[in-house]
């Protein structure tokens, strides 16, 4: 099938006036540049294989469908119909919107019966107009759904000259299939620098870099941090006055109290200290023969005023293993495998069986991980005194309260105790991902992690975690977004595709939260011109700042007159209005613009541009 298309869209560059508070304002005075505005022909012909996705996109075009999860086939089965390739027919409630806001036609499509014994008379599509109008047409089906092999069980259907430039195609029924939709859309300019939403903190600075494949501990003046994939293997130092690599540091752990660094050697025989240069042994495996429990190696040092707590383990088998604490050069087993630890009741429930992953440690006791010999499969956590005490904290399985009601944790996470020695837990739940703080007493709070929050100056929803701190901070692991809380609301502070100096961010993730004011955090960052480079920057955030929508200069369709604005973003719950004027003084509301994500582009029809001057703005309720 041939498809013609219109002249390609040219630049138009008006005089730029300057920005009112939550509006944004241009004046049309100036002609046509030369510059071209490319249009393209896109098909959706869902190929890739038979798969399942939240969405899909194909030459700048968004699919999703109301529950989410959009499924492909290809024509197998004994209920199945064909067209020879990949199609979709898991689509009830289809939503097609351009990425950019820009609007889009539809041109053609292949279309066809939901199965060879569901067999919906016609298709009904429905397309939405910038201006709010609506257009609708029925594609009739032809009953012919007999499978692979036989008759052809698609047929082409063209659309309609009503629904050119729409911002929205919808379908709401489910009983039937498509494949290869045809679509004309322009390619749409990059925005300015100055259209861009700008990065939303009071200073940055560079801590560190290295290659992203060198897994390290870093020790900084108020921060500990694992900068890395897997168990960091080296640690470095960023101290004032000391910034050297120390090597071979397994399982390392930072006492801030004596500045000293403590770890196991890469063979686990022996435990180390590292202050000011000077590298001591700590304990060896000979140090757990007078303890009733001689063990073959040693891992997880962790110091607790003047002692130090660790693990040691046998080889010959996964159930034993010891924790022992030593003091004054003198070695004790604080668990041993025959220990008998709690269940959820307090009451001796069974021996320990598989290691700890880590140990927690505050000025009294510490935290360890374990399984009982009773309940391999079950995972859990428990605190305990330097003279043996062990109580129950929390494990799989197990149901705790909420402010709903109840829920069950199904996984438990990291553990670390906090500034005042309460134990904080990262758990998955089964309503979502959590962080239970527990006091002497028991479970104190329940903080829910994974969120969805709507930033006030970014124009869409995300979603990820909440970090609980003053103030709150929400990052969004993919692309790679950092966001603050403030009064209740979100802001955007940094993300993937902004620049720090000339570098482009092509990776972005929070490492921790340093406590002192004012607020400052860690992150780690790639930048596009090198991949394999990690840097660690130091973000002062300051005050949040709400920026208003920001237009650019318009494009204009040398043939129809229709306008293509870039629009920088849109804040969070308000409406937006497209309004004009020709004097500057009053202003006549056009329509609520449509809302995608994000809203990079304003469409007006030449039938609202032939005023010889004119004003536009974007308003915000």
């Amino acid at each position: 099938m041939s498809i013609s298309l219109r002249p390609p869209l040219k630049a138009f560059s008006p005089p730029r006036l300057s920005h009112r508070a939550l509006s944004a304002i241009w004046a049309i005075v100036g002609a046509l540049l030369a510059s071209p505005l490319r249009a393209e022909i896109g098909v959706m012909d869902w190929e890739g294989g038979t798969n399942c996705t939240s969405s899909i996109s194909a030459s700048g075009l968004l699919f999703t469908n109301a529950r989410g999860t959009i499924c492909s086939s290809n024509g197998t089965g004994a209920n199945s119909l064909s067209n020879g390739s990949i199609f979709a027919n898991d689509i009830t409630g289809l939503r097609v919107i351009h990425q950019h806001g820009l609007p889009f036609t539809p041109v053609q499509i292949e279309v066809g019966e939901y199965s060879r014994t569901l067999k919906a008379a016609y298709v009904g599509f429905v397309g939405y107009k910038a201006d709010g109008a609506v257009v609708t047409v029925q594609a009739p089906l032809d009953g012919i759904a007999d499978g692979p092999g036989g008759a052809p069980d698609f047929q082409n259907f063209v659309f309609p000259a009503s629904f050119e430039n729409i911002v929205r195609l919808e379908v709401p029924s489910g009983s039937w299939s498509f494949d290869n939709l045809f679509f004309s859309t322009v390619i749409p300019p990059p925005l300015p620098t100055d259209q861009r939403l700008g990065a939303n903190y009071r200073s940055i600075k560079s801590i560190y870099s290295k290659s992203i494949h060198s897994p390290q501990l870093v020790v900084g003046p108020d921060y500990v941090l694992n900068s890395g994939f897997s168990a960091p293997q080296n640690t470095k130092f960023v101290l004032p006055g000391n910034t050297r690599l120390v090597e071979g540091t397994r399982s390392p752990h930072y006492s801030r109290e004596t500045s000293t660094l403590y770890y196991a050697n890469s063979a686990s025989t022996a435990l180390f200290s590292h202050v000011n240069g000077v590298t001591s042994t700590v304990a060896t495996p000979a140090d757990t023969s007078a303890t009733g429990w001689p063990m073959q190696a040693l891992d997880l040092p962790r110091r607790i005023g003047a002692t130090i707590v660790f693990m040691g383990y046998t080889k010959s088998g996964l159930d034993q293993f010891a924790l022992f604490a030593k003091t004054a050069g003198v070695t004790r087993a604080v668990i041993t495998p025959q220990t008998s630890l709690p269940g959820p009741t307090g009451t001796p429930l069974s021996t320990p069986f598989w290691f700890p992953n880590d140990i927690a440690v505050n000025a009294t006791g510490f935290a360890f991980d374990t399984s009982l010999a009773s309940q391999t499969g079950v995972h859990r956590l428990y605190s305990a005194s330097l003279e043996g005490a062990v109580r129950y904290v929390v494990g799989e399985n197990d149901v705790i309260p909420t402010a709903g009601g109840t829920t069950t944790v199904t996984d438990l996470k990291t553990y670390a105790f906090n500034a005042t020695g309460e134990l904080e837990v990262n758990v998955t739940l089964n309503t979502g991902d959590a962080r239970l703080v527990f006091d002497s007493v028991g479970l104190r709070q329940v903080i829910p992690t994974a969120r969805t929050v709507a930033p006030v100056n970014a124009g869409k929803t995300v979603s990820g975690m909440l970090f609980p701190a003053n103030p709150a901070l929400f990052t969004v692991p993919s692309p790679g977004e950092l966001f603050r809380e403030s009064e209740g609301r979100f802001f955007r502070v940094l993300g993937v595709g902004d620049k720090i100096g000339t570098e482009t961010l092509s990776y972005l993730e929070l490492k921790t939260v340093p406590s002192s004011p004012p607020a400052r955090v860690i992150i780690e960052v790639r930048y596009a011109s090198s991949s394999t480079m990690a840097h660690l920057l130091e973000v002062e955030l300051g005050d949040p700042i709400l920026h208003p929508p920001r237009l650019g200069a318009p494009q204009v369709h040398p043939e129809s007159g229709d306008w293509f604005v870039p629009l920088s973003h849109t804040t969070a719950g308000k409406a937006r209005w497209l309004a004009r004027s020709n004097d500057l003084k009053t202003w006549e509301r056009l329509w609520t613009l449509p809302v995608t994500s994000p809203l990079q582009h304003v469409f007006i029809p030449r039938s609202q541009t032939l005023a010889p001057t004119m004003f536009f703005r974007v308003e915000e309720d």
